[in-house]
């Protein structure tokens, strides 16, 4: 009890086999949609780096285009917009592909700042070697470029667990959906949030806490 509310989280304690299956759900989305966006981000901060004036202004008003316009929206655009051409994503594959779509053109700057923080000496030096573009990118300064952008994805990717919860609107039964049903159901919303936003804490604090692991073995010693 506390301030004349008496807590009651039997109905919780009940249903925590759907609020497993929903945290299973919610660590799919945001696995998946967190390595498509990193595949894109790589691909288009390349394409910009290397790529003709054509290629840059594509890549920059795909960035633009992201940043500047809701996921959400884009999730509707995908599940409701491509049907009208004959293609059916599923719910799962639209969130997937719009949270990846949408944090991948945040991910583009970030890479892209990682490759201009490499040093063009190394470039030149590779070149002389007779290494080519592909290969001095590949081995050189890539890995350079993700080390020196590890902490600014780290935080789009904490963002992209977080938003896992919008593709509730499609009926993905993540953990965002499972508690609006809890909800409707048991009518318990103090002891709900507390247990579902505890979840959506724990797996953030544990992808941070592992990234900051990855982040200290990666730095230069």
């Amino acid at each position: 009890m506390f301030g004349g509310y008496f807590f009651h989280f039997d109905p919780v304690w009940r249903a925590l086999p759907e609020i497993g299956a929903a945290t299973w759900v919610a660590v799919q989305v945001a696995a998946v949609s967190m390595t498509l966006a990193l595949l894109i981000g790589i691909v288009a901060a390349l394409a910009h780096h290397s790529g003709s004036k054509t290629v840059r202004g594509c890549v920059v008003a795909y960035v633009e285009a992201m940043r500047n316009s809701p996921s959400l929206v884009k999730m509707y655009f995908i599940y409701f917009g491509l049907p009208s051409l004959g293609l059916f994503p599923s719910p799962f594959w639209s969130g997937v592909c719009a949270l990846a779509l949408h944090n991948g053109g945040y991910m583009t700057e970030i890479i892209r700042g990682g490759l201009a923080s490499v040093n063009d000496t190394q470039v030149q030096a590779a070149r002389s070697l007779g290494m080519s573009w592909w290969r001095t990118h590949r081995t050189i300064v890539l890995p350079q470029a993700l080390r020196n952008a590890l902490p600014a994805l780290v935080n789009v990717w904490v963002e992209m667990i977080k938003d896992t919860s919008l593709t509730s609107a499609l009926s993905v039964r993540e953990l965002y959906y499972e508690m609006t049903a809890l909800n409707s159901a048991t009518l318990r919303t103090f002891e709900i949030l507390i247990v579902f936003s505890a979840i959506y804490l724990t797996m953030t604090t544990l992808f941070s806490f592992s990234m900051k692991v990855v982040e200290g073995r990666t730095k230069w010693r």
